[in-house]
């Protein structure tokens, strides 16, 4: 088996630092001061990098066709409607949280996006500020699924499944159990634990057979009898797709977000949840504890989950949105998991997954890296 790098893959394996500007002087302070109460303006912050008077926010993000979404649907609407700057940094879930961990508001981050469910340790940890309802309207019209308490619920919902192969896996595969089919010995490649669906793909192989968040061994012992059938082990997306582009690996596990967009590019590929079960888990924007921009943070937030927006986000990069106001059109639905597939599905116990994860991490390198 291969394990292979793409953004970083060995198992066992930062962020730009904002430019701030800095005050040309007392005397210069003083004038604009002066020059804004004259005209009745007044600004509340300058941001990094930007005009006097609007702020930026700066903003984690996963990258590749998730970040080139937001770009296209959510940030130019955000900072027309908001007058306002937003700077996406690439960093995933784990890391953000660990940065958050060690330098919380000072972090320099404004808003964290998780997609994995560390907002539940974050909110634990008071890394992460609770919403106020009153600036985030459109958080009384999400799906049971994705509200988070008195946290910022989830923007968008992806689902764990198998992406395969439609001209060289027949007949289509139905179960976590066809991974282990012999004729697909080496053709088959896995997320990383380090990767949402690599975590998830472990819980439901613990989970089918009769494991618990307590009793993971049922879990460790599938993924070392599926071992002959792996070719690849890998963290990202773009890896998977390459894997499965080339014809290197013929069953990947991955979310349906990117089975819909390999469709999308022409690629015949399928995607099916197991029959015996999946997890669904959301993406959320967190406010930083501490951020001197915790209002606009929830502007942020709330547009995100505005059913327009969310529509928008769907067409370009295949999540599922969670306000119940937004309709996907007849030829989209038909392509995305619906949203009736997708509520029928499990949700990791955040809290469980929390207190375990390092755990889990260490025993599933040492598994994976033989």
């Amino acid at each position: 088996m291969a394990l292979r790098s793409g953004s970083a893959v060995p198992p066992t394996g930062a962020r730009r630092a904002a430019d701030r500007r800095r005050s040309a002087g007392a005397g210069l302070a003083a004038l604009l001061a002066v020059g804004l109460a004259a005209s009745g303006c007044t600004s509340s912050g300058t941001a990094s990098g930007g005009d006097e008077g609007t702020r930026t926010l700066i903003v984690t993000s996963f990258g590749g066709s998730f970040e080139t979404a937001q770009k296209q649907v959510l940030i130019p609407e955000f900072e027309k409607r908001y007058n306002a700057k937003v700077e996406l940094t690439t960093l995933l879930s784990g890391p953000a949280l660990a940065k958050l961990k060690a330098q919380g508001a000072n972090s320099g981050f404004d808003v964290v996006q998780f997609s994995g469910g560390q907002e539940v340790e974050a909110g634990t940890l008071n890394l992460i500020a609770p919403v106020d309802a009153a600036a985030v309207p459109n958080a009384a019209s999400v799906v049971e699924q994705a509200k988070r308490g008195q946290y910022a619920p989830a923007f968008a919902l992806n689902s764990t499944g198998i992406i395969y192969n439609t001209e060289k896996v027949t007949p289509a595969p139905t179960s976590w159990n066809d991974l282990y089919d012999t004729r697909y010995k080496g053709r088959v490649g896995l997320p990383d634990i380090s990767n949402t669906s690599g975590l998830n793909t472990l819980y439901m192989l613990n989970q089918i057979n009769g494991g618990s968040g307590t009793n993971m061994k049922p879990g460790y012992d599938a993924v070392r009898r599926l071992m002959p059938n792996l070719h690849s082990v890998y963290r990202d997306g773009a890896t998977m797709t390459q894997l499965l582009g080339d014809g290197t690996i013929d069953m990947a596990v991955f979310d349906s977000g990117y089975a819909y967009l390999l469709r999308q590019q022409g690629q015949k590929v399928g995607f099916v949840l197991p029959k015996d079960g999946s997890l669904v888990y959301g993406l959320t924007m967190n406010v930083v504890a501490g951020s001197k921009n915790a209002d606009l943070a929830q502007k942020l937030i709330d547009l995100a989950l505005e059913p327009q927006i969310q529509v928008e986000f769907a067409k370009a990069a295949g999540y599922v949105p969670t306000n119940t106001g937004a309709t996907l059109p007849d030829d989209l639905a038909q392509t995305l998991p619906v949203r009736s597939e997708i509520e029928r599905l499990s949700v990791a116990d955040g809290a469980v997954v929390s207190a375990n994860r390092a755990a889990w991490t260490e025993e599933w390198n040492k598994i994976v890296a033989k």
